[in-house]
């Protein structure tokens, strides 16, 4: 039942509708430049976001984003439907006002943390998905970057300040698991008084086979 129902709260800050073209939508992630060889049919784009999985790319003709390359931004951009799905960057916002951040070994039996940032009087939500996405929610919120199917992996309460809300997990011990990728993503709002839904970045890792001593992930 608990569970059903945060899933049905998280639900209610997604839309019910597609996304439409020229309209400008909002996301957060970390830039990274894309470099295409020839055979691309689309107008090049230059950059895309960390995790992204080439769902979607970005450029901008009124941004530099090279100024933004290893930053974890919120971008606000507008789909110039031009052979790959490409958004025009128009706006940046850092840092974003909320991130996820990952600590540890993407290797079974190690255990790993996920930090939703910033805390304040707080409610954070830890989604799960196996696939990238774009789900556009509003300029405010941001847009939700997991593929179908996703599900509410945890939620959680921060603290005042700003060390957020941690999420810890013990990565199962089975190796048949080395290779798969999953994908992470927190959604974050004040309680005190309730606000919107906002959309951290999202975190991608791949599973590893057996590796060194795990990485220590406690003081992410």
């Amino acid at each position: 039942m608990l569970a059903s129902f945060i899933t049905a709260l998280v639900l209610a800050a997604l839309p019910s509708a597609q996304i439409v073209a020229e309209q400008p939508i909002s996301f957060t992630g970390v830039v990274q430049a894309v470099d295409f060889g020839p055979g691309i049919i689309c107008a090049p784009p230059t950059h895309e976001i960390e995790c992204a999985g080439g769902t979607f790319f970005l450029t901008s003709t009124t941004i530099n984003l090279n100024f933004y390359i290893g930053k974890n931004v919120k971008l606000t951009g507008t789909n110039i439907g031009a052979g790959c799905p490409t958004w025009d960057v128009s706006a940046v916002e850092d840092p974003p006002p909320t991130s996820l951040i990952f600590c540890g070994s993407p290797t079974p039996s190690c255990p790993i943390r996920l930090r939703s940032v910033p805390g304040g009087i707080s409610q954070h939500f830890l989604l799960l998905g196996f696939s990238p996405g774009l789900t556009p929610k509003n300029l405010y919120s941001g847009s939700l970057l997991l593929g179908d199917p996703w599900f509410v992996l945890a939620s959680t309460s921060g603290a005042v300040g700003l060390e957020g809300a941690a999420f810890d997990f013990q990565l199962p011990g089975d190796a048949a698991l080395a290779g798969l990728s999953v994908w992470f993503q927190a959604v974050r709002r004040d309680v005190g008084p309730v606000g919107p839904f906002r959309f951290s970045n999202a975190v991608c890792i791949t599973l590893t086979g057996p590796s060194p001593p795990c990485i220590d992930p406690l003081g992410c």
